[in-house]
């Protein structure tokens, strides 16, 4: 069985989001008018064919420590795009971010995509 994002009928509202994450969709990550830019490349929603969610890894021994309960206090996700040979890779998102990316493709997507990843992250279903 294949797991693929639900989709949406409900438009992620990126006002939802703080001014350091509205600033970085802003950025990164911009739907205008049923067209999406990811870091600068224009990307076709009906390629977009699968989506993932992971934990970025932490740096281990006293600097991994230090930068993450000093530097940065929360966990962070990579969140990658996938349309036939093409991948795009967001790094170090924060949770908001993240889920407000993967809720934008359940939304606009007019395809299935399927999602690999954080289990309950997103809401999913399974198909053969």
């Amino acid at each position: 069985m294949t797991t693929y994002l639900q989709p949406s009928p409900n438009r992620p509202n990126p006002d939802a989001l703080s001014p350091a994450d509205s600033k970085f969709i802003q950025e990164h990550f911009n739907v205008y008018g049923g067209s999406l830019t990811v870091e600068g490349q224009p990307v076709d929603w009906s390629a977009i064919e699968e989506i993932e969610v992971a934990v970025a890894p932490h740096i281990s021994g006293p600097a991994g420590w230090l930068v993450r309960n000093v530097v940065i206090r929360e966990e962070r996700y990579h969140v990658g795009l996938y349309s036939g040979r093409d991948e795009i890779i967001l790094p170090n998102l924060t949770l908001p971010v993240a889920k407000y990316i993967v809720a934008c493709i359940a939304h606009f997507a007019p395809l299935a995509v399927r999602y690999s990843g954080l289990p309950d992250f997103a809401p999913t279903m399974n198909k053969d």
